[in-house]
């Protein structure tokens, strides 16, 4: 069995005793092409738990 954390609930920084006992660290995505994120409603509770679709945006780089 492998044990993963839920992206976005560990910081690895600031509990490193934790993520050491991890098989792999899961982070929040990101893409090579922008993309405008998952429109609401992105949480929904279920009788087992809480499920989440935030996908967040991926804004365009600009020029500086």
């Amino acid at each position: 069995m492998r044990l993963l954390n839920a992206s976005g609930c560990l910081d690895a920084l600031a509990a490193p005793s934790v993520a050491c006992q991890l098989d792999g660290f899961v982070t929040k995505t990101v893409t090579p092409e922008p993309r405008q994120g998952n429109r609401p409603v992105r949480i929904a509770e279920t009788e087992l738990g809480m499920l989440n679709a935030i996908g967040l945006a991926n804004p365009a780089e600009t020029a500086s």
